[in-house]
Parts: C-alpha cells; sequence; structure tokens
C-alpha cells in the first residue's frame, strides 16, 4: 500500500540549503533531531516526491550531530545535487522522508526517474539499475556484493548463490547454516549451504515472492553482521521507460 502524506496536520520538516562538502554526509538540523528524536532511527527512507523511488539511507552521530551517511552518497549522485540546491524534507511515517528538491533558481527539480532503476527514453543507461546498485555499493560501509535475477533466483524453488570471492573473504569462519536477510526493515531467515560455494536455499523463495522479484531486477546485499550473517537487501527494479514533464 503506498503510503501518503498526512494533509490533515503538519508534518515535522526540515530545510537544507546545500553548500560545503554535502556528497558524502549530510547535517540534519540540530533543533530537528532534538524536537523530534522518534522520527529518526538508524535506518530512514528518503521519498523524492513526485516519483515512486525509495532510498534507504543511515543516520550516524558524530560529535553529537546526527547525519544522513551511508546511502546518502549513491542519492545525491543520482539526483546530480549541486551546490546552492535547496531540499525540503517531510517526515511521513515509518522512518519516511519525502524529499522536495529545488535548483538555484528556486523551481523544482525535475525528478531523474520514478526509481534508481528506471531509464528515461534517449538517456542510454545512466540510470539503469546495474549503475544504481554500484554507486550503493561504493557509498556501503558494509562488504557488499550484487546479484541481478535469473530464473533460477526467481522461480518457486529457487536458490541464490552468494559471490564465490564475497564467501571466500567474508564468510569463511562461519559456523551457523541460517542467514538473516533484511529489507525495509522486514526480515526473512533463509537456509545458508556452506562448502565450496554458499548459497541461500530454503527461504529464499519466500523473500523473492513477498519482495515481487522479477527478471533483471538487481539485488545488493550488505553484510551488516557478519557474527549472524545478516545482510540489509536493497532491490532495484528492471528498467521501464518513463517520460518527464517539467515542474516549472
Amino acid at each position: 500500500m503506498t503510503k501518503t502524506l498526512n494533509r490533515s496536520r503538519r508534518n515535522p520538516s526540515f530545510m537544507k540549503l546545500l553548500f560545503s562538502d554535502f556528497s558524502k554526509k549530510l547535517l540534519i538540523p540540530p533543533k530537528f533531531a532534538r524536537l523530534h528524536p522518534g522520527t529518526l532511527p538508524k535506518k530512514c527512507t528518503l521519498k523524492p516526491t513526485g516519483t515512486q523511488s525509495s532510498w534507504p539511507v543511515r543516520t550516524i552521530l558524530i560529535d553529537n550531530h546526527l547525519y544522513f551517511k551511508e546511502g546518502w552518497k549513491a542519492f545525491a549522485k543520482h539526483h546530480s545535487l549541486q551546490y546552492g540546491d535547496m531540499l525540503v524534507f517531510r517526515y511521513a511515517q515509518d522512518s519516511e522522508f519525502y524529499v522536495d528538491m529545488f535548483d538555484n533558481t528556486c523551481c523544482l527539480r525535475e525528478p531523474v526517474a520514478t526509481s534508481p532503476a528506471l531509464i528515461l527514453p534517449g538517456q542510454g543507461n545512466k540510470n539503469h539499475p546495474e549503475t544504481a546498485a554500484d554507486e550503493l555499493i561504493l557509498s556501503s560501509e558494509f562488504p557488499s556484493f550484487k546479484r541481478t535475477m535469473q530464473k533460477t533466483n526467481v522461480k518457486s524453488n529457487g536458490y541464490l548463490q552468494i559471490p564465490l570471492q564475497f564467501g571466500r573473504m567474508y564468510m569463511k569462519k562461519i559456523t551457523n547454516y541460517t542467514s538473516k536477510l533484511v529489507s525495509l526493515d522486514k526480515g526473512w531467515v533463509v537456509q545458508l549451504l556452506r562448502g565450496d560455494k554458499r548459497v541461500f536455499k530454503k527461504g529464499w523463495s519466500n523473500f523473492a515472492k513477498e519482495n515481487s522479484l522479477e527478471l533483471d531486477d538487481v539485488c545488493v546485499f550488505q553484510l551488516i553482521n557478519a557474527k549472524d550473517n545478516t545482510f540489509e537487501v536493497t532491490i532495484f527494479k528492471k528498467p521501464v521507460e518513463y517520460s518527464l514533464f517539467s515542474r516549472c
């Protein structure tokens, strides 16, 4: 079900004028953080107004100041944010912020696409899910890998193989036979087959079905807890054509 802003009451909001180095992290105004501590969990979702895209970001405390950190770099790069742009963040619910983006002429910026995976007519692979996935991996502070969904990943008794090199580097000391996959704050326990190849098996089909995974969707797996094999999964949907219209 699509969530919308509650127009019957004022939603907590704040404005940010982009200056200095905003490309890697963004300071959340201290007054907003102080007045609305319950709205700022460690994991949030940014939703650009006028699109259907969802960008997971994490907040981090640095010198008693709260920032959008992990995931922000990919968001800023994908939307080509520039010095002098102005952003308005409006809190909706379930840790979600709707984001209005204005350029330095005070006009609402055109949305890049309705999701990180959409391809705009005539723009080639600029917004391809593979590109968006690579941007997320580069900005992540956790060991990460990506997988483009194949038939074996989306069928009813499907499975997903973990890249061999990733398993050797980051999962060689595992002792249990399960992993936890987390997406949008919901978790799934899946069987982890070990050996020369590490595979998500029993339970993977439920994850794929409940997240509506399809051929050519791209998933990024971030190993956020190596002790119990917990992966945060970000899903980039396969490309579709989308037309944009001027907003100003």
